[in-house]
């Protein structure tokens, strides 16, 4: 991964033992998040949070134990992260993941409709928001906003047939696309309980 600090490109530091990492988001205070790979046997996908003025990783954010994959999607001015986590084996074929908000600690949002749910962005206020249902896209996803432990699933959007939030300006502000039955990608705008 690639950041940009005083008009400079400057390559990511790989975390130690990991083959690759990418960075996902940044907030304003100059901590930066996102995931890395480790191919060593057992194969892991890990999350981090680097702080790209003290040029240090500041957290590995670990999956369940005896799961495979953790990666950071969103951090806030709050220092609140999000993102998801494996909590199944890595043999079933589900692949069952969770949301979760970690401040320290984590605090899984759970599968929601299932079988997974997916955190893609954390707003200020501390307000998730993602997919939940299938596998992020597929046609029986659908958006969801958390907002201090309380769950919405919204509805398709108009026309769509599944949905996928991708970010949220707070509880009331949400963007997502939606994927229509000619095959079509179609963004659109929640706001206050309406598309």
């Amino acid at each position: 991964g690639f950041y940009m600090l005083s008009k400079q490109f400057h390559a990511l530091p790989i975390p130690s033992g990991a083959n690759w990492a990418a960075i996902y988001d940044v907030n304003d205070a100059g901590l930066a998040l996102g995931t890395s790979w480790i191919s060593e046997p057992p194969a892991v996908q890990r999350g981090f949070v680097f702080d790209l003025n003290s040029q240090t990783y500041t957290a590995i954010l670990m999956p369940h134990p005896g799961a495979a994959w953790c990666y950071a999607t969103g951090i806030n001015a709050k220092n609140e992260v999000c993102g998801t986590r494996s909590i199944g084996s890595k043999t079933d074929p589900t692949h069952p993941r969770t949301a979760f908000l970690w401040n320290g600690a984590f605090s899984d949002l759970g599968i929601m409709d299932g079988p997974s749910s997916y955190a893609a962005d954390i707003a200020d206020d501390g307000a998730i928001v993602g997919t939940s249902g299938g596998q992020n896209g597929t046609p029986f996803s659908r958006a969801f906003i958390w907002h201090q432990g309380t769950t919405l699933i919204l509805p398709s959007a108009p026309g769509g047939i599944n949905s996928a939030a991708s970010a949220s300006r707070n509880q009331d502000w949400v963007l997502l696309n939606s994927i229509f039955s000619d095959n079509t990608l179609h963004g659109f705008a929640y706001f206050d309980g309406a598309y």
